[in-house]
């Protein structure tokens, strides 16, 4: 099991009460207040709520956007709503399984995920095809900041069928413009291996994401073959097992939530 260790930089303290209880500083939608807690994105928290577990000053409560306030009595399943410890996890997610809960369709990683940890959420997204490092919380603030932060570089370990010549990597390294998504330009582009019949290259991104890399390949006509996600700011994916996952250090957390660059 995951151990809870410290928040980096709690966006909401105020939140935090004397008496160990968590509730709004000023009104606010339930599933809102949930979801800040810990308890998981919003779809999650709703669900919560709809299905009957949150009473509020001792009634059932069903509405998701009910506006609970700081006299509020709010509990879950009969007990006073408190702070979720906070879980930070690095993962190795594999081919095959996807970042969303598509039951029964096929595997998501919540299956690969701590038994009992409550809240947890992928920070980013890989598709179903794509491996790769992963990270994931029930902090949604933090999540937020390794999703959209534009300076966290990105790399990937990719496998193209062919071999590709000095044109294309000079192409690949000034940007490649792809219809109605701009001209995507990665941070690094170096040949790790070259083969008769493929090639491995390291990509490194700043902004962008996989599906962007794939398309650029299929402009330059080099069907990617593999591609895994080595890399995420001051983390690499390393010996971590596809399927497995770790808990990240407190500076590790601290630098991604800050945008650090890989060491």
């Amino acid at each position: 099991m995951s151990q809870p260790v410290p928040h980096p930089s709690c966006p909401y303290p105020q939140y935090r009460r004397p008496d160990g209880s968590w509730r709004p500083p000023r009104p606010e939608g339930l599933a809102r207040v949930l979801a800040k807690a810990g308890y998981g994105a919003r779809p999650r928290t709703e669900s919560l709520v709809r299905g009957g577990r949150v009473t509020v000053d001792g009634h059932p409560v069903r509405n998701p956007g009910q506006a609970v306030g700081p006299d509020s009595d709010i509990r879950l399943d009969g007990t006073r709503l408190c702070e979720v410890p906070r879980i930070y996890l690095a993962l190795h997610k594999p081919a095959g399984v996807d970042c969303q809960d598509r039951r029964p369709t096929g595997r998501w990683i919540g299956d690969l995920l701590p038994p009992g940890a409550v809240g947890l959420e992928p920070a980013g997204r890989l598709d179903v095809r794509a491996r790769g490092l992963l990270v994931v919380s029930n902090d949604l603030w933090w999540n937020s900041r390794i999703a959209e932060g534009p300076d966290l570089e990105r790399r990937y370990r990719i496998v193209v069928r062919g071999q590709v010549n000095a044109m294309a990597l000079d192409l690949l390294r000034s940007g490649v413009n792809l219809p109605s998504q701009g001209t995507v330009r990665p941070l690094r582009v170096q040949v790790v291996r070259e083969e008769t019949r493929r090639t491995t290259l390291e990509v490194a991104m700043l902004s962008g994401h996989h599906r962007q890399i794939r398309a650029v390949f299929t402009t330059l006509r080099h069907e990617v073959l593999s591609m895994v996600r080595s890399g995420l700011g001051p983390l690499d994916l390393g010996p971590l097992a596809p399927g497995a996952s770790r808990d990240l250090t407190v500076e590790e957390i601290r630098q991604l939530a800050q945008g650090g660059s890989h060491a």
